[in-house]
């Protein structure tokens, strides 16, 4: 799905939990400057645009595959290396399951500062990891995902999320609004589609 912020926000007033009620909903781009997830994770109608996330990614899809997330860095260092923490903290309080992964490109700036890692979760046993994708592009990987994994099926995933283009996707659900919409000279309605 790829929702602009005025339509997020929008969509969340009418259906606070609305990525949580679409089941098989895997992907999202979020067209957001620095929405990341934030803790605590919520969905409800007064949670924050990155509570929100955090509550979806942080909700396992029912079919166990990733959910995936495109994630463009336009922060300083400090502040993403706090959002950061904040994830790990909130992965290692997890009491349930959820798999995603967040592609992560970062300004060339501070790439360099930015340190790989890989945690563990008994509780769900899980790993949260970020890997360097490549430094000429400054991409990285937040992958959550079970500690014993299918390595080949996540090997492709994980490829796929990489290579994902929303303009190849034939299910793709786009979402645009702009204040053409409201007013008194809309476009008349009709009862039924034309033949």
């Amino acid at each position: 799905m790829d929702l602009f912020p005025n339509v997020f926000q929008s969509l969340r007033k009418f259906v606070p939990s609305i990525l949580n009620d679409c089941p098989s909903f895997h992907y999202a781009n979020f067209n957001y400057d620095n929405l990341f997830a934030e803790f605590p994770a919520d969905d409800n109608a007064t949670a924050s645009d990155g509570q929100w996330v955090a509550k979806w990614l942080f909700t396992l899809h029912p079919n166990n595959v990733p959910k995936v997330f495109p994630y463009w860095l336009e922060m300083d260092a400090g502040l993403f290396a706090s959002k950061l923490e904040a994830f790990k903290m909130a992965f290692a309080n997890a009491s349930s399951p959820a798999n995603f992964i967040v592609i992560i490109w970062i300004l060339p700036s501070f790439a360099d500062s930015v340190v790989p890692f890989n945690r563990t979760n008994e509780l769900t046993r899980e790993q949260l990891a970020l890997k360097i994708i490549d430094h000429y592009s400054n991409r990285f990987l937040l992958i959550r995902c079970p500690i014993a994994r299918d390595e080949s099926k996540w090997t492709k995933w994980e490829k796929e999320a990489i290579g994902f283009r929303m303009d190849d996707q034939w299910n793709l659900i786009e979402i645009q609004k702009d204040n053409n919409d409201i007013g008194d000279e809309r476009a008349p309605r009709r009862n039924s589609w034309p033949m």
